[in-house]
């Protein structure tokens, strides 16, 4: 796994229902990952091209959105978490 899709999954890790989290605390897990880049000095590249700093909350919140649900699945076929019980479940 990549070191952003750690940081994903390090924001992701603590919620409830992480699927639900992707649309209910957006902000707070773009805003989480975004400070995470900064204090690690990692620089976000999306096609190559480094992503400045003003546009980072916009792209990493992007990412959750578009590779949310797929990296909470394939952290749950990888083992490095259990699948979530739901209040329908």
């Amino acid at each position: 796994m990549a070191t952003l899709d750690l940081l994903m999954m390090a924001a992701l890790q603590e919620k409830t229902d992480r699927t639900k989290a992707l649309s209910k605390n957006m902000d707070e897990l773009t805003a989480r990952v975004t400070r995470s880049l900064a204090a690690t000095g990692l620089q976000l590249r999306v096609g190559g091209v480094e992503v400045a700093p003003g546009d980072m909350a916009k792209r990493v919140g992007h990412l959750f959105e578009d590779s949310g649900k797929k990296l909470i699945a394939h952290s749950i076929e990888l083992g490095f978490w259990t699948p979530q019980k739901t209040a329908s479940q």
